[in-house]
């Protein structure tokens, strides 16, 4: 049979040895969470900067789809001045053409008076 003073002891122990338990067990369980929000930081990281480049593709896209349309602005206005310059340079030549046309039948129709005169 134990003693009293033996059987305090025990239980002194067993108490003693819980509470070792319990605070390694508080241990570990603030270290999980140590980790936890190591892990959510980095992940949260990783997010923001997955977010950071999407957002810079977009940008590239929209410059992409920016600079395609002031291409095709600056070749239509290019072609608009062509055709304008084309007009123009049409139109002279037609007049040249005409005044030549007229001079010719002017120094013609002179002959044909000069003859009959």
């Amino acid at each position: 049979m134990l003693t009293i003073e033996a059987v305090d002891g025990r239980e002194r122990d067993r108490e003693e040895g819980e509470r070792e338990v319990i605070e390694r067990g508080r241990q570990g369980a603030d270290r999980e969470r140590e980790r936890d929000w190591e892990r959510k930081k980095r992940d949260s990281e990783r997010e923001k900067e997955r977010t950071r480049e999407r957002k810079r593709g977009i940008e590239s896209e929209r410059k992409e789809r920016e600079k395609k349309s002031d291409r095709k602005r600056d070749r239509k206005r290019d072609r608009k001045r062509d055709r304008k310059r084309d007009r123009k340079r049409d139109r002279k030549r037609d007049r040249k053409r005409d005044r030549k046309r007229d001079r010719k039948r002017d120094r013609k129709r002179d002959r044909k008076r000069d003859r009959v005169e």
